[in-house]
């Protein structure tokens, strides 16, 4: 089976990679063109002339339609060209973007997260597409990083009895600002000292020095870019996460580390266009708390979530949510073996 892969975002670059080495363990050939978040070197030529050759193609569903420019392109001439074809939604709701919902439509396959968004994607889509509830590979290592709270806090330089506090930033400007102030406005009004990290995101082409505005009165806030410390390694040091529904937010979860999405009226908007709801499911199921424009809400849930009886209540939900996956490798099987039937 010869299969080619085409993803721009860096989380949907990551699931395929995943994908592509276990399909290469069984033998089968793979063409990647992935983008981590950055742009896809290759020319519409190169990847028309791979897709031709090919049994089956399988895209992402990128964050924006300019940024699904490769995914869209690929997907349509595999349409043209009678190729079968399918979409990855690495996450919830992605698999209702309106950018990719025409191409989806008369996709042959469509992996999603879940039961609940396969239920909800075949509603939308053709007689005919296979909807396959596969997972997201990543999330099976989630539970497991590659450095725990220990080694992470004695790499930035912080002891156990300091209290962290992550900030994972989207790739808008707009969104960072308010994000980044509200946060530090709050902690400023939780009256705890408190290690505040700003993780930047490795799609944000802002200057990082724009930010540092917002930094010059919070000595204990620190700008951390992507290139150095990848949210996923700051995770396990962290105390409690913010961000506005973010994967690192699901990450810190399957951690057991508190979660709060913070939303004003521009990132709810984004997040309308992204999924097609207004509110997050992990928050709405209780492994992660909404708040809304208000600093002082975002001060109480800092300050309750920051207790150990805070911490424990949501930990709970956290678990039953994002139970520890005993058999990893399971989320590419299925899409391994999905990929072999629909090119036979």
């Amino acid at each position: 089976m010869y299969v080619v892969l085409v993803a721009h975002d860096f989380a949907p670059s990551q699931g395929l990679s995943k994908l592509q080495h276990s399909l290469e363990q069984r033998g089968h050939t793979v063409t990647s063109f992935l983008g981590f978040g950055k742009e896809i070197n290759a020319q519409e030529k190169t990847i028309d002339e791979h897709i031709r050759n090919a049994n089956v193609l399988l895209a992402g569903m990128s964050s924006s339609r300019a940024l699904a420019a490769e995914e869209l392109q690929a997907a349509r001439i595999a349409l043209h060209l009678h190729i079968p074809f399918g979409f990855y939604s690495d996450t919830y709701g992605t698999w209702n973007r309106p950018w990719l919902r025409p191409l989806s439509a008369q996709a042959n396959f469509l992996f999603v997260l879940n039961e609940q968004d396969a239920t909800l994607a075949r509603k939308s889509v053709k007689t005919g597409v296979r909807v396959v509830a596969a997972g997201n590979p990543l999330w099976e290592d989630f539970a497991h990083p590659t450095n725990g709270r220990t080694v992470t806090r004695k790499l930035l330089g912080l002891k156990e009895s300091d209290s962290m506090l992550l900030v994972a930033g989207t790739k808008e400007l707009s969104v960072n600002m308010s994000l980044f102030a509200h946060t530090i406005e709050a902690v400023k009004k939780a009256k705890k000292k408190t290690e505040i990290f700003i993780s930047l995101h490795p799609g944000d082409k802002n200057n990082p020095r724009t930010y540092k505005t917002l930094m010059k009165d919070s000595a204990s806030t620190h700008l951390v870019l992507s290139h150095t410390w990848s949210g996923s390694a700051l995770v396990p040091a962290t105390d409690l996460v913010i961000c506005s529904a973010s994967t690192i937010g699901i990450e810190a979860a399957h951690q057991r580390i508190p979660v709060i999405n913070f939303f004003t009226k521009l990132s709810r908007k984004r997040l309308l266009e992204a999924t097609g709801e207004t509110t997050w499911t992990p928050d709405e199921l209780g492994a992660s708390v909404m708040v809304y424009e208000d600093t002082a809400e975002l001060t109480r849930e800092i300050i309750w979530l920051l207790t150990q009886k805070g911490r424990q209540e949501m930990q709970e939900k956290q678990k039953i949510i994002f139970p520890v996956i005993k058999r990893k490798g399971e989320v590419v099987r299925i899409m391994a073996e999905t990929l072999l039937s629909i090119a036979s």
